[in-house]
Protein backbone atom coordinates (compact mmCIF):
# COMPACT_ATOMS: atom_id res chain seq x y z
CA UNK A 1 0.00 0.00 0.00
CA UNK A 2 1.42 3.82 -0.81
CA UNK A 3 1.89 6.24 1.73
CA UNK A 4 -0.89 7.96 2.52
CA UNK A 5 0.21 12.07 2.53
CA UNK A 6 -2.38 12.86 5.08
CA UNK A 7 -0.67 11.37 7.52
CA UNK A 8 1.78 14.53 7.64
CA UNK A 9 -1.19 16.26 7.97
CA UNK A 10 -2.46 14.37 11.22
CA UNK A 11 1.33 14.68 12.45
CA UNK A 12 1.59 18.37 12.07
CA UNK A 13 -1.94 19.08 13.91
CA UNK A 14 -0.72 16.57 17.13
CA UNK A 15 2.53 17.92 16.75
CA UNK A 16 1.01 21.50 17.83
CA UNK A 17 -1.61 20.40 20.04
CA UNK A 18 1.68 18.94 21.85
CA UNK A 19 3.97 21.85 21.68
CA UNK A 20 3.97 25.28 20.28
CA UNK A 21 7.77 26.59 20.36
CA UNK A 22 8.98 27.80 17.27
CA UNK A 23 10.86 24.63 16.03
CA UNK A 24 7.45 22.96 16.29
CA UNK A 25 5.58 25.27 14.20
CA UNK A 26 8.39 25.32 11.93
CA UNK A 27 8.17 21.56 11.85
CA UNK A 28 4.32 21.17 11.21
CA UNK A 29 3.90 23.81 8.71
CA UNK A 30 6.45 21.69 6.45
CA UNK A 31 4.75 18.70 7.00
CA UNK A 32 1.40 20.44 5.95
CA UNK A 33 3.01 21.61 3.05
CA UNK A 34 4.08 18.52 1.64
CA UNK A 35 0.88 16.37 2.71
CA UNK A 36 -0.68 18.93 0.15
CA UNK A 37 1.76 18.62 -2.57
CA UNK A 38 2.07 15.11 -2.37
CA UNK A 39 -1.72 15.20 -2.32
CA UNK A 40 -2.11 17.54 -5.26
CA UNK A 41 0.69 15.83 -7.19
CA UNK A 42 -1.11 12.10 -7.27
CA UNK A 43 -4.27 14.26 -8.45
CA UNK A 44 -2.25 15.90 -11.02
CA UNK A 45 -0.87 12.53 -12.21
CA UNK A 46 -4.07 10.60 -11.83
CA UNK A 47 -6.59 12.97 -12.84
CA UNK A 48 -4.44 15.85 -15.33
CA UNK A 49 -2.39 13.93 -17.10
CA UNK A 50 0.88 15.38 -15.42
CA UNK A 51 4.12 13.71 -15.14
CA UNK A 52 6.33 14.26 -12.48
CA UNK A 53 10.54 14.70 -13.04
CA UNK A 54 11.47 13.43 -9.86
CA UNK A 55 13.29 16.45 -8.69
CA UNK A 56 12.96 20.00 -6.89
CA UNK A 57 11.44 21.37 -9.82
CA UNK A 58 8.07 19.39 -9.17
CA UNK A 59 6.85 21.78 -7.00
CA UNK A 60 6.79 23.93 -9.32
CA UNK A 61 5.10 21.45 -11.73
CA UNK A 62 2.20 21.10 -9.82
CA UNK A 63 1.58 24.48 -8.76
CA UNK A 64 1.95 25.60 -12.49
CA UNK A 65 -0.61 22.63 -13.67
CA UNK A 66 -2.94 23.38 -11.13
CA UNK A 67 -2.92 27.03 -11.95
CA UNK A 68 -2.92 26.42 -16.15
CA UNK A 69 -6.53 25.38 -15.46
CA UNK A 70 -9.60 25.49 -13.62
CA UNK A 71 -8.06 24.60 -10.61
CA UNK A 72 -6.03 28.21 -10.41
CA UNK A 73 -7.73 28.72 -6.83
CA UNK A 74 -6.22 25.23 -5.45
CA UNK A 75 -2.92 26.06 -7.41
CA UNK A 76 -2.73 29.72 -5.20
CA UNK A 77 -3.19 27.88 -2.63
CA UNK A 78 -0.37 25.60 -2.93
CA UNK A 79 1.94 28.11 -3.85
CA UNK A 80 1.07 30.11 -0.30
CA UNK A 81 1.54 26.99 1.18
CA UNK A 82 5.07 26.75 -0.45
CA UNK A 83 5.88 30.13 0.63
CA UNK A 84 4.93 29.55 4.60
CA UNK A 85 6.96 26.56 4.15
CA UNK A 86 10.52 28.27 2.69
CA UNK A 87 9.98 30.86 5.36
CA UNK A 88 9.38 28.27 8.34
CA UNK A 89 12.02 26.35 6.85
CA UNK A 90 14.75 28.32 5.72
CA UNK A 91 14.60 32.26 7.55
CA UNK A 92 15.62 31.67 10.59
CA UNK A 93 16.13 35.99 11.44
CA UNK A 94 13.69 38.02 9.87
CA UNK A 95 15.96 40.91 9.73
CA UNK A 96 18.45 39.51 7.56
CA UNK A 97 17.67 41.11 4.03
CA UNK A 98 20.03 40.32 1.15
CA UNK A 99 21.21 43.37 -1.24
CA UNK A 100 17.84 45.40 -1.76
CA UNK A 101 15.57 42.55 -1.67
CA UNK A 102 13.69 42.26 1.84
CA UNK A 103 13.99 39.11 2.17
CA UNK A 104 10.30 37.81 1.90
CA UNK A 105 6.81 39.00 2.78
CA UNK A 106 6.63 37.06 6.17
CA UNK A 107 9.69 38.44 7.19
CA UNK A 108 8.84 41.49 6.25
CA UNK A 109 5.52 41.41 8.09
CA UNK A 110 7.66 40.07 11.40
CA UNK A 111 10.35 43.62 11.03
CA UNK A 112 7.43 46.33 10.87
CA UNK A 113 5.53 44.62 13.96
CA UNK A 114 8.42 43.70 15.68
CA UNK A 115 6.01 42.34 18.33
CA UNK A 116 8.03 39.17 18.25
CA UNK A 117 11.37 37.81 18.80
CA UNK A 118 10.26 34.58 16.75
CA UNK A 119 10.26 34.17 12.91
CA UNK A 120 7.84 31.47 12.27
CA UNK A 121 4.74 32.36 14.90
CA UNK A 122 1.30 30.81 15.52
CA UNK A 123 -0.58 33.15 12.96
CA UNK A 124 1.47 31.00 10.12
CA UNK A 125 0.30 27.91 11.99
CA UNK A 126 -3.22 29.32 12.06
CA UNK A 127 -2.81 30.40 8.08
CA UNK A 128 -1.23 27.06 7.27
CA UNK A 129 -4.02 25.24 9.26
CA UNK A 130 -6.38 27.03 7.12
CA UNK A 131 -5.33 26.93 3.74
CA UNK A 132 -4.70 23.03 4.14
CA UNK A 133 -8.30 22.53 5.53
CA UNK A 134 -9.76 24.00 3.08
CA UNK A 135 -7.54 22.50 -0.13
CA UNK A 136 -7.27 19.21 0.61
CA UNK A 137 -10.97 18.21 0.67
CA UNK A 138 -10.73 20.15 -2.45
CA UNK A 139 -8.10 18.45 -3.95
CA UNK A 140 -9.26 14.78 -3.06
CA UNK A 141 -12.28 15.81 -5.24
CA UNK A 142 -10.02 16.20 -8.39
Amino acid sequence: MAFDPKGFYELAQWLVVQRTDESSLRTAISRVYYAVHHIAANQCVQKLNWTPRGFGGDHRGVINKLKGGRLRQRGEELEALLMLREHADYHLDASITVGNQQWCSHCVKIRQSSNSTNVVTDEHWIEVARLAARCIPLLEKI
